[in-house]
């Protein structure tokens, strides 16, 4: 996040410019923090943005997580017509 802050306003919009919804530039800028820092964490990410003050894409973060709830699946048996 270090360096997505540094970034110009050019830079900024050069990253953002590919994506049409907040939640898909959050969901951008975690990829890009996990692959600049293979031992990068979520806690690590949030600790960064709260000290730059960005509670706002902290906020952004945790609606994509909260959005993406896994997909619950029924056992076959449960779903078939026994008669």
């Amino acid at each position: 996040y270090q360096f997505l802050c540094n970034a110009s306003e050019r830079e900024v919009a050069a990253f953002s410019n590919g994506y049409a919804a907040d939640h898909e530039r959050a969901y951008a800028a975690l990829q890009h923090w996990t692959i600049r820092g293979p031992e990068a964490s979520l806690a690590q990410l949030i600790s960064a943005l709260r000290q730059h003050r960005r509670n706002d894409v902290v906020e952004k973060i945790r609606g994509l997580m909260e959005d993406t709830t896994p997909v619950q699946m029924q056992p076959q048996w449960q779903t078939q017509d026994c008669s």
